[in-house]
């Protein structure tokens, strides 16, 4: 869900994917500063990337069978924070390329790779992801927001824990050097840590809670109770208007959802209608 706000343009950038092999949920938030000239751009290109990679783990996901999942993330890890930040400062940096070509007509620079340069910083942005395939579930987080998971049993629990801003209420940005040393990631089995109700969010909503608990409740047990009662629809109905209510604080509001039904607990089973009679 992504909502306007005073006119301005919206830094927080919302995109998700479905497909045969598994979903993947991608949320960004520019950085809302007047520094940050061209945020909302850098949120997009984040949710781009972010949507690229987590299709590219889906397929790996399929192939990787049994693995121990400590070590399938120690392999992937490396490749998937420097292949996002090396992207990122790319896309972004063929952004001002465009811009300064058309606004001083000055020649197409050949020579844009991937790597840091400051004038990246005016894209600044935080990013989280999810990837959810048949086997696996794939957490990213770079800077503030929040990421909560709930089990069927309704258990509530947030990764990566709260971000602590400080008095700076400065918080990690893809657009800083060096970005990759402040990147989480988490993986875990589905069959150990299931998933019914996942659930991101940009600073504009977790930031107006100052109990963990009350995010928790309002935002994650409530919430997957009230799906389970009503249904998907009827639930999320509701849920623009509860949004824009929290963007009337001045910060951009936005949230991305997933949630797998329950299990059945009784499955069907062939039954013998009549005894079988001796001969």
């Amino acid at each position: 869900m992504h909502l306007v706000h005073g006119g301005q343009p919206c830094q927080d950038i919302v995109r998700t994917w479905e497909g045969d092999t598994g979903h993947v949920l991608s949320i960004a938030d520019g950085h809302g500063h007047p520094r940050y000239t061209h945020s909302d751009i850098g949120a997009r290109i984040a949710c781009e990337v972010t949507i690229e990679l987590g299709r590219r783990l889906l397929d790996l996901f399929r192939m990787s069978g049994d693995r121990d999942p400590k070590e399938l993330l120690a392999e992937l890890a490396g490749d998937y924070k420097r292949d996002l930040a090396f992207e990122w400062n790319r896309r972004v940096k063929h952004d001002i390329a465009m811009r300064k070509r058309l606004a001083e007509g000055t020649i197409w620079r050949e020579d844009i790779d991937g790597n840091w340069e400051l004038g990246v910083r005016a894209y600044g942005t935080t990013c989280l992801s999810m990837v959810i395939g048949d086997d696996f579930a794939f957490w990213f987080q770079l800077g503030d927001g929040a990421m909560l998971r709930l089990d069927f049993m309704g258990n509530c629990e947030q990764l990566f824990g709260r971000v602590n801003k400080g008095e700076s209420q400065a918080t990690f940005s893809l657009a800083m050097q060096g970005c990759t040393d402040f990147m989480n990631l988490h993986l875990a089995r589905r069959s150990d840590e299931p998933v019914a109700l996942a659930l991101l969010t940009t600073d504009g909503i977790s930031d107006q809670y100052r109990d963990a608990e009350r995010f928790y409740q309002d935002w994650g047990v409530a919430l997957l109770g009230m799906i389970e009662r009503r249904g998907w629809v009827p639930s999320i109905r509701d849920l623009p208007r509860r949004v824009g209510l929290m963007a009337r604080t001045g910060d951009d509001c936005s949230l991305a959802l997933l949630w797998h039904q329950r299990p059945l607990s009784n499955p069907l089973t062939k039954t013998q209608d009549t005894p079988l009679r001796e001969e």
